[in-house]
């Protein structure tokens, strides 16, 4: 073994603990600096958060509907295609050489594809409401959720004072 080589192992923990210590003091000067505050450091006052209260009780309000809606169609889609599956199995089966089966299977297949349009039309309206309190929703986040506020405000507020 070489001097040097000597000097290098014997140096090697020093080396550690000289880059553990060095990772410490620019965690400690990283955590050192002040946090940054949103730009509207400002607290509401007490009208300004009866406002934002009402406003998030309304969105909750508007919510549970869109949701329940979305349950009920999605219910319907599955009716819709143990329907279609009946209607598959119903044509495998069908007598090509009745006219009148035919016809009969031709018009459940009329009014299942009006029953697929028809939740269509619920489905893409239910699309435009949702897209509506996203909407409703992202300016309350805007203009209230990330503001402060006076919790005794918010609690006399809620005591209806």
């Amino acid at each position: 073994m070489t001097p040097s080589s000597a000097w290098h192992l014997a140096w090697a923990p020093w080396r550690k603990a000289l880059a553990l210590c060095t990772l410490c003091a620019a965690t400690t000067l990283a955590l050192g600096q002040p946090a940054t505050r949103p730009a509207n450091t400002k607290v509401m006052t007490k009208a300004e958060l009866r406002a934002c209260l009402k406003e998030e009780d309304g969105l909750k309000a508007q919510r549970a509907p869109l949701i329940e809606e979305r349950r009920v169609l999605d219910a319907d889609k599955a009716a819709i295609a143990k329907d279609t599956e009946a209607l598959k199995g119903a044509a495998d089966a069908l007598d090509r050489t009745s006219l009148d089966a035919v016809d009969a299977h031709n018009a459940k297949i009329r009014a299942h594809d009006a029953r697929i349009d028809a939740w269509n039309e619920r489905s893409n309206a239910l699309g435009a409401k949702g897209k509506g309190y996203e909407q409703a929703h992202e300016a309350w986040k805007a203009s209230c959720a990330n503001r402060r506020y006076n919790e005794d405000d918010e609690k006399a507020i809620r005591a209806g004072r």
